[in-house]
């Protein structure tokens, strides 16, 4: 029985360091922003999370068409950002106005 406990435990611990991959996380700033609340971290190929006014940390879906991106706020309101170089996007009026910058590549 001992042994059989031992084995669900090393089979439990091997799927959850095998399952706990690296991910990369692009940081994106706005120029002249507060850092620690103008930025836009892209998660995933359709993840972000942002400070909205509140201040809330929210986690939405974005989808990227061309050199645009799309993240949807809520059902009916969704953001434009558009790339304008390497490393930089233009946000559109009336969320993310200005330019973002790659600022970070974070490993989690």
């Amino acid at each position: 029985m001992k042994i059989f406990n031992l084995f669900i435990c090393f089979f439990i611990l091997f799927v959850l360091v095998t399952g706990c991959k690296q991910q990369k996380v692009i940081r994106y700033e706005l120029v002249d922003g507060n850092p620690e609340i103008d930025y836009i971290d892209f998660l995933n190929d359709t993840l972000c999370r942002f400070v909205a006014p509140g201040p809330l940390i929210l986690t939405c879906h974005y989808a990227k068409q061309g050199n645009t991106y799309i993240i949807q706020i809520n059902n009916m309101v969704s953001a434009r950002l558009c790339k304008i170089g390497e490393g930089k996007l233009q946000g559109e009026p009336p969320f993310f106005e200005g330019i973002w910058t790659v600022k970070e590549k974070l490993l989690h």
